[in-house]
Protein backbone atom coordinates (compact mmCIF):
# COMPACT_ATOMS: atom_id res chain seq x y z
CA UNK A 1 0.00 0.00 0.00
CA UNK A 2 1.64 3.14 -0.53
CA UNK A 3 1.32 6.03 1.79
CA UNK A 4 -0.65 8.83 -0.30
CA UNK A 5 -3.01 9.14 2.45
CA UNK A 6 -3.97 12.33 4.38
CA UNK A 7 -5.36 12.39 8.12
CA UNK A 8 -6.81 15.10 9.56
CA UNK A 9 -9.16 15.62 12.93
CA UNK A 10 -10.45 19.13 13.90
CA UNK A 11 -10.61 20.31 17.21
CA UNK A 12 -11.46 23.64 19.43
CA UNK A 13 -7.49 24.56 21.21
CA UNK A 14 -8.88 23.19 24.62
CA UNK A 15 -9.12 19.78 23.24
CA UNK A 16 -4.90 19.53 22.25
CA UNK A 17 -4.33 16.41 24.35
CA UNK A 18 -7.16 14.44 22.38
CA UNK A 19 -5.48 15.83 19.18
CA UNK A 20 -2.45 14.87 19.93
CA UNK A 21 -2.54 11.73 21.33
CA UNK A 22 -4.89 10.63 18.33
CA UNK A 23 -2.16 11.87 16.12
CA UNK A 24 0.65 10.36 17.93
CA UNK A 25 -1.83 6.84 17.30
CA UNK A 26 -1.71 7.54 13.52
CA UNK A 27 2.12 8.02 13.39
CA UNK A 28 3.13 5.05 14.63
CA UNK A 29 1.04 3.02 12.33
CA UNK A 30 1.65 5.56 9.29
CA UNK A 31 4.90 7.10 9.58
CA UNK A 32 4.93 8.51 6.14
CA UNK A 33 1.39 9.85 5.64
CA UNK A 34 0.79 13.16 6.16
CA UNK A 35 -1.08 14.09 9.59
CA UNK A 36 -3.10 17.38 10.07
CA UNK A 37 -4.60 18.67 13.25
CA UNK A 38 -7.00 21.59 12.31
CA UNK A 39 -8.25 24.09 14.73
CA UNK A 40 -11.15 25.65 14.60
CA UNK A 41 -10.15 28.84 16.69
CA UNK A 42 -6.92 30.49 16.74
CA UNK A 43 -4.09 28.36 18.43
CA UNK A 44 -1.05 30.12 20.69
CA UNK A 45 2.16 29.38 20.36
CA UNK A 46 2.29 27.44 23.67
CA UNK A 47 -0.78 25.19 22.33
CA UNK A 48 1.18 24.45 19.03
CA UNK A 49 3.94 23.39 21.29
CA UNK A 50 1.87 21.09 22.18
CA UNK A 51 0.77 19.22 19.49
CA UNK A 52 4.34 19.62 17.92
CA UNK A 53 5.84 17.46 15.80
CA UNK A 54 2.42 17.35 13.96
CA UNK A 55 1.33 19.86 11.38
CA UNK A 56 -1.53 22.21 12.52
CA UNK A 57 -3.58 24.27 10.42
CA UNK A 58 -5.35 27.48 11.93
CA UNK A 59 -8.69 27.56 10.44
CA UNK A 60 -9.70 31.24 11.27
CA UNK A 61 -6.12 32.15 8.66
CA UNK A 62 -6.94 30.32 5.97
CA UNK A 63 -11.02 30.32 5.87
CA UNK A 64 -11.46 32.80 2.98
CA UNK A 65 -8.88 31.95 0.50
CA UNK A 66 -8.99 28.11 1.19
CA UNK A 67 -12.23 27.12 2.84
CA UNK A 68 -14.31 29.24 1.18
CA UNK A 69 -15.82 30.82 4.05
CA UNK A 70 -16.56 34.75 3.59
CA UNK A 71 -17.16 35.69 7.23
CA UNK A 72 -15.86 33.14 9.39
CA UNK A 73 -16.60 34.95 12.57
CA UNK A 74 -20.37 34.92 12.09
CA UNK A 75 -20.05 31.38 11.04
CA UNK A 76 -18.44 30.74 14.69
CA UNK A 77 -21.14 32.76 16.14
CA UNK A 78 -23.79 31.00 15.33
CA UNK A 79 -22.71 27.44 16.25
CA UNK A 80 -21.63 26.34 19.80
CA UNK A 81 -18.13 24.88 19.35
CA UNK A 82 -19.13 21.31 19.42
CA UNK A 83 -21.69 22.43 16.50
CA UNK A 84 -18.35 24.75 14.88
CA UNK A 85 -15.98 22.15 14.72
CA UNK A 86 -19.14 19.06 12.96
CA UNK A 87 -19.70 22.02 10.40
CA UNK A 88 -16.23 23.04 9.28
CA UNK A 89 -15.30 18.98 8.07
CA UNK A 90 -16.67 18.92 4.97
CA UNK A 91 -14.72 22.48 4.25
CA UNK A 92 -11.67 21.38 5.42
CA UNK A 93 -11.72 17.52 3.95
CA UNK A 94 -12.39 19.44 0.52
CA UNK A 95 -9.50 21.69 0.71
CA UNK A 96 -7.24 18.87 1.49
CA UNK A 97 -8.37 16.45 -0.92
CA UNK A 98 -7.63 18.97 -3.28
CA UNK A 99 -3.76 18.22 -2.37
CA UNK A 100 -3.78 15.05 -2.12
CA UNK A 101 -5.11 11.39 -3.18
CA UNK A 102 -6.75 10.04 -0.35
CA UNK A 103 -8.60 11.84 2.53
CA UNK A 104 -9.44 10.08 6.06
CA UNK A 105 -11.07 12.59 8.85
CA UNK A 106 -11.33 10.87 12.35
CA UNK A 107 -12.87 12.25 14.79
CA UNK A 108 -9.88 13.65 17.73
CA UNK A 109 -11.05 11.40 20.16
CA UNK A 110 -10.24 7.95 18.62
CA UNK A 111 -6.94 6.06 18.62
CA UNK A 112 -5.24 3.58 15.22
CA UNK A 113 -4.34 0.80 16.34
CA UNK A 114 -3.70 -1.09 13.14
CA UNK A 115 -3.34 -0.26 9.36
CA UNK A 116 -6.94 0.13 7.74
CA UNK A 117 -5.84 -2.02 4.75
CA UNK A 118 -9.36 -2.79 4.03
CA UNK A 119 -10.60 1.20 3.69
CA UNK A 120 -7.55 1.24 1.24
CA UNK A 121 -8.68 -1.48 -0.34
CA UNK A 122 -12.74 -0.09 -0.88
CA UNK A 123 -10.88 3.68 -1.92
CA UNK A 124 -9.26 2.06 -4.98
CA UNK A 125 -12.90 1.54 -6.61
CA UNK A 126 -15.11 3.68 -4.28
CA UNK A 127 -15.44 7.32 -3.65
CA UNK A 128 -16.40 6.94 0.04
CA UNK A 129 -16.33 4.88 2.93
CA UNK A 130 -18.14 4.82 5.46
CA UNK A 131 -19.12 3.44 8.55
CA UNK A 132 -22.78 2.86 10.48
CA UNK A 133 -23.69 2.94 14.41
CA UNK A 134 -25.22 -0.10 14.30
CA UNK A 135 -23.98 -3.35 11.75
CA UNK A 136 -26.95 -5.44 13.81
CA UNK A 137 -30.55 -5.09 14.71
CA UNK A 138 -30.31 -3.67 18.22
CA UNK A 139 -33.51 -2.98 20.63
CA UNK A 140 -35.98 -0.52 19.65
CA UNK A 141 -35.30 2.25 22.19
CA UNK A 142 -31.46 2.25 21.02
CA UNK A 143 -32.33 1.87 17.44
CA UNK A 144 -34.93 5.04 18.09
CA UNK A 145 -31.88 7.18 19.03
CA UNK A 146 -29.62 6.37 16.37
CA UNK A 147 -32.05 7.13 14.19
CA UNK A 148 -32.34 10.75 16.04
CA UNK A 149 -28.55 10.74 15.71
CA UNK A 150 -27.74 9.79 12.40
CA UNK A 151 -27.53 5.71 10.84
CA UNK A 152 -23.54 6.79 9.92
CA UNK A 153 -21.16 7.85 12.28
CA UNK A 154 -19.61 11.37 11.27
CA UNK A 155 -16.37 10.14 13.47
CA UNK A 156 -14.49 8.62 10.75
CA UNK A 157 -14.69 9.42 6.46
CA UNK A 158 -12.62 8.40 4.13
CA UNK A 159 -12.13 9.70 0.20
CA UNK A 160 -10.36 9.66 -2.78
CA UNK A 161 -9.85 12.82 -5.14
CA UNK A 162 -12.16 12.26 -7.88
CA UNK A 163 -15.32 14.16 -9.04
CA UNK A 164 -17.73 12.25 -7.11
CA UNK A 165 -16.03 13.14 -3.87
CA UNK A 166 -15.53 16.61 -4.92
CA UNK A 167 -19.64 16.35 -5.25
CA UNK A 168 -20.28 15.33 -2.29
CA UNK A 169 -18.06 17.57 -0.35
CA UNK A 170 -19.82 20.29 -1.96
CA UNK A 171 -23.11 18.48 -0.82
CA UNK A 172 -21.94 18.39 2.57
CA UNK A 173 -20.41 21.60 2.96
CA UNK A 174 -23.62 23.31 1.71
CA UNK A 175 -25.84 21.66 4.01
CA UNK A 176 -23.39 22.67 7.42
CA UNK A 177 -22.99 26.11 6.37
CA UNK A 178 -26.51 26.62 8.16
CA UNK A 179 -27.85 23.45 9.20
CA UNK A 180 -25.36 21.89 11.75
CA UNK A 181 -26.78 21.99 14.76
CA UNK A 182 -28.32 20.02 17.47
CA UNK A 183 -32.26 19.37 18.01
CA UNK A 184 -32.82 15.58 18.37
CA UNK A 185 -35.81 15.98 19.02
CA UNK A 186 -36.56 16.79 15.02
CA UNK A 187 -33.81 14.16 14.01
CA UNK A 188 -31.15 16.50 13.42
CA UNK A 189 -27.47 15.73 14.51
CA UNK A 190 -24.70 17.96 13.58
CA UNK A 191 -22.86 17.04 10.13
CA UNK A 192 -24.40 13.42 11.05
CA UNK A 193 -27.35 13.04 10.22
CA UNK A 194 -27.03 14.73 6.38
CA UNK A 195 -24.77 11.62 5.53
CA UNK A 196 -27.70 9.09 5.79
CA UNK A 197 -28.55 10.60 2.48
CA UNK A 198 -25.18 9.62 1.39
CA UNK A 199 -25.46 6.38 0.38
CA UNK A 200 -28.48 6.86 -2.36
CA UNK A 201 -27.27 10.29 -3.68
CA UNK A 202 -23.77 9.50 -4.90
CA UNK A 203 -22.17 6.58 -6.25
CA UNK A 204 -19.34 4.92 -4.96
CA UNK A 205 -20.51 4.74 -1.47
CA UNK A 206 -18.84 1.91 0.68
CA UNK A 207 -21.49 1.72 3.82
CA UNK A 208 -18.50 -0.61 5.48
CA UNK A 209 -19.84 -3.33 8.20
CA UNK A 210 -16.13 -4.18 9.34
CA UNK A 211 -16.32 -5.01 12.95
CA UNK A 212 -12.44 -3.78 13.52
CA UNK A 213 -13.68 -0.51 12.44
CA UNK A 214 -14.72 2.50 14.53
CA UNK A 215 -15.24 0.39 17.67
CA UNK A 216 -17.36 2.45 20.01
CA UNK A 217 -20.10 2.17 22.98
CA UNK A 218 -22.77 2.58 21.36
CA UNK A 219 -21.42 -1.32 19.22
CA UNK A 220 -19.61 -2.83 21.54
CA UNK A 221 -22.27 -4.90 22.94
CA UNK A 222 -22.33 -6.37 19.97
CA UNK A 223 -18.41 -6.66 19.39
CA UNK A 224 -16.16 -9.10 21.40
CA UNK A 225 -13.30 -7.42 22.68
CA UNK A 226 -10.13 -9.10 23.43
CA UNK A 227 -6.37 -8.15 24.47
CA UNK A 228 -3.47 -11.27 23.79
CA UNK A 229 0.62 -11.04 23.47
CA UNK A 230 -0.72 -9.70 19.57
CA UNK A 231 -2.59 -7.03 20.53
CA UNK A 232 -6.43 -6.00 20.65
CA UNK A 233 -8.62 -8.06 18.76
CA UNK A 234 -12.97 -8.08 17.80
CA UNK A 235 -14.32 -10.96 16.92
CA UNK A 236 -11.37 -12.69 16.22
CA UNK A 237 -9.69 -9.99 13.96
CA UNK A 238 -7.17 -7.33 14.93
CA UNK A 239 -8.84 -3.83 16.27
CA UNK A 240 -7.87 -1.27 13.59
CA UNK A 241 -9.05 1.90 15.91
CA UNK A 242 -11.18 2.56 18.48
CA UNK A 243 -13.81 5.43 19.35
CA UNK A 244 -14.01 7.28 22.79
CA UNK A 245 -16.47 9.46 22.32
CA UNK A 246 -17.98 10.53 25.28
CA UNK A 247 -14.91 9.44 27.46
CA UNK A 248 -13.92 12.27 29.87
CA UNK A 249 -10.73 12.41 32.02
CA UNK A 250 -12.14 12.85 34.85
CA UNK A 251 -13.92 9.29 35.26
CA UNK A 252 -11.17 7.59 33.40
CA UNK A 253 -12.93 4.27 34.59
CA UNK A 254 -15.69 4.97 32.53
CA UNK A 255 -16.20 4.37 28.71
CA UNK A 256 -18.68 6.93 27.77
CA UNK A 257 -20.78 9.05 29.49
CA UNK A 258 -23.39 7.83 27.35
CA UNK A 259 -23.11 3.88 28.36
CA UNK A 260 -23.51 1.74 31.24
CA UNK A 261 -20.43 0.42 33.65
CA UNK A 262 -20.43 -3.06 32.37
CA UNK A 263 -17.09 -3.10 30.64
CA UNK A 264 -14.97 -6.30 29.85
CA UNK A 265 -10.90 -6.51 30.89
CA UNK A 266 -9.87 -5.64 28.19
CA UNK A 267 -11.89 -3.05 27.45
CA UNK A 268 -10.49 -1.72 30.78
CA UNK A 269 -6.92 -2.03 29.53
CA UNK A 270 -7.86 0.07 26.49
CA UNK A 271 -9.38 3.02 28.83
CA UNK A 272 -6.23 2.24 31.28
CA UNK A 273 -3.51 3.26 28.14
CA UNK A 274 -5.74 6.14 26.57
CA UNK A 275 -6.10 8.13 30.08
CA UNK A 276 -2.05 7.42 30.04
CA UNK A 277 -1.83 8.90 26.58
CA UNK A 278 -4.52 11.80 27.14
CA UNK A 279 -2.64 12.92 30.53
CA UNK A 280 1.22 12.92 28.83
CA UNK A 281 -0.03 14.94 26.26
CA UNK A 282 -1.87 16.97 28.48
CA UNK A 283 0.13 20.62 29.46
CA UNK A 284 -1.24 22.03 32.73
CA UNK A 285 0.18 25.28 31.60
CA UNK A 286 -2.69 25.09 29.36
CA UNK A 287 -5.07 24.37 31.91
CA UNK A 288 -6.82 27.85 31.68
CA UNK A 289 -7.13 27.58 27.88
CA UNK A 290 -11.15 26.76 26.47
CA UNK A 291 -12.65 27.85 22.50
CA UNK A 292 -12.09 31.34 22.55
CA UNK A 293 -15.78 31.27 20.56
CA UNK A 294 -17.30 30.54 23.67
CA UNK A 295 -17.88 33.98 25.11
CA UNK A 296 -18.22 37.57 23.86
CA UNK A 297 -15.71 40.16 23.65
CA UNK A 298 -16.47 41.25 27.16
CA UNK A 299 -15.63 37.90 28.28
CA UNK A 300 -19.70 36.98 29.46
CA UNK A 301 -20.66 33.55 27.79
CA UNK A 302 -22.33 33.38 24.20
CA UNK A 303 -26.34 31.93 25.07
CA UNK A 304 -26.75 29.51 22.29
CA UNK A 305 -30.38 30.98 21.53
CA UNK A 306 -28.60 34.46 20.55
CA UNK A 307 -26.43 32.63 18.63
CA UNK A 308 -29.32 30.93 16.48
CA UNK A 309 -30.42 34.62 15.53
CA UNK A 310 -27.48 34.54 13.09
CA UNK A 311 -27.54 31.35 12.05
CA UNK A 312 -31.32 31.42 11.18
CA UNK A 313 -30.38 35.04 9.24
CA UNK A 314 -32.71 36.46 11.09
CA UNK A 315 -33.35 39.74 9.13
CA UNK A 316 -32.45 41.91 12.43
CA UNK A 317 -28.73 40.55 12.27
CA UNK A 318 -28.13 40.40 8.61
CA UNK A 319 -25.83 43.44 8.85
CA UNK A 320 -23.40 42.17 11.66
CA UNK A 321 -20.02 40.99 10.97
CA UNK A 322 -18.77 40.15 13.70
CA UNK A 323 -21.29 39.23 16.73
CA UNK A 324 -18.56 38.24 19.13
CA UNK A 325 -17.81 42.20 19.15
CA UNK A 326 -19.36 44.02 21.63
CA UNK A 327 -16.96 47.17 21.27
CA UNK A 328 -18.89 47.90 18.03
CA UNK A 329 -22.38 46.28 18.99
CA UNK A 330 -22.69 47.11 22.60
CA UNK A 331 -26.58 46.34 22.75
CA UNK A 332 -26.51 43.00 20.78
CA UNK A 333 -27.19 40.58 23.75
CA UNK A 334 -30.18 43.04 24.54
CA UNK A 335 -31.18 43.09 21.32
CA UNK A 336 -30.82 39.06 20.62
CA UNK A 337 -33.12 39.03 23.96
CA UNK A 338 -35.76 40.90 22.29
CA UNK A 339 -36.70 38.00 20.04
CA UNK A 340 -35.98 35.08 22.08
CA UNK A 341 -39.42 33.92 22.17
CA UNK A 342 -39.23 33.92 18.03
CA UNK A 343 -35.84 32.37 18.17
CA UNK A 344 -36.85 29.17 20.89
CA UNK A 345 -39.66 27.95 18.36
CA UNK A 346 -36.84 27.45 15.66
CA UNK A 347 -36.06 23.66 17.64
CA UNK A 348 -38.01 21.35 19.30
CA UNK A 349 -35.70 20.35 22.32
CA UNK A 350 -35.91 24.50 23.07
CA UNK A 351 -39.36 24.36 23.17
CA UNK A 352 -39.66 21.31 25.35
CA UNK A 353 -37.41 23.15 27.65
CA UNK A 354 -38.92 26.48 27.83
CA UNK A 355 -42.42 24.51 28.43
CA UNK A 356 -40.45 22.53 30.68
CA UNK A 357 -39.37 25.37 32.85
CA UNK A 358 -43.09 27.62 32.65
CA UNK A 359 -44.37 23.87 34.56
CA UNK A 360 -41.88 23.99 37.31
CA UNK A 361 -42.74 27.95 37.52
CA UNK A 362 -45.98 26.77 37.80
CA UNK A 363 -45.33 24.00 40.29
CA UNK A 364 -43.50 26.48 42.09
CA UNK A 365 -46.43 28.83 42.31
CA UNK A 366 -49.18 26.15 43.15
CA UNK A 367 -47.02 24.79 46.13
CA UNK A 368 -46.64 28.57 47.39
CA UNK A 369 -50.10 28.74 47.24
CA UNK A 370 -50.98 25.42 48.75
CA UNK A 371 -47.70 26.15 51.72
CA UNK A 372 -49.88 30.04 51.96
CA UNK A 373 -53.17 28.00 52.83
CA UNK A 374 -51.42 25.51 54.61
CA UNK A 375 -50.16 28.24 56.76
CA UNK A 376 -53.19 30.10 56.96
CA UNK A 377 -55.46 26.76 58.36
CA UNK A 378 -52.41 25.86 61.18
CA UNK A 379 -52.76 29.87 62.64
CA UNK A 380 -56.37 29.51 62.51
CA UNK A 381 -56.20 26.15 64.30
CA UNK A 382 -53.76 27.93 67.10
CA UNK A 383 -56.13 30.78 67.43
CA UNK A 384 -59.20 28.30 67.75
CA UNK A 385 -56.83 26.42 70.45
CA UNK A 386 -56.12 29.54 72.28
CA UNK A 387 -59.81 30.47 72.24
CA UNK A 388 -60.76 27.00 73.62
CA UNK A 389 -58.48 27.00 76.43
CA UNK A 390 -58.99 30.56 77.55
CA UNK A 391 -62.66 29.75 77.65
CA UNK A 392 -62.54 26.68 79.52
CA UNK A 393 -59.82 28.16 81.62
CA UNK A 394 -62.40 30.85 82.93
Amino acid sequence: MNEDIHFTTLITRDYHCFAKSWADSVRRVYPDSQVSICIADRASAAVKKALDPHTVIELPRIAETKLGIENYGRMAFQYTPFELTCALKPFVMRYLLSESEKTIYMDADTQLFGRLDNVEEYLQSSNVVLTPHLSRPSDIDSEHRIRNAGTINGGFIAVRNNLTSEAFLQWWSDRCKYDCYVDAWSGRFVDQTWLDLVPSLFDGVEVSRDKSLNVAYWNIKNRHIERTDKGYFVDGKPLRFFHFSGFNLSTPLSLSKFSDGNISPAVKRLLAAYTQSLLKNFNPTLDETVCEYRRYSNGESVDPIHREAIRSRHPEFIGIKNPFDLTSNPNLPGRFEKVREELVLGRKEWQIEELQAAANRQNQWIKRKIDGRFNKRAVRAFQNAIRFFRKNAA
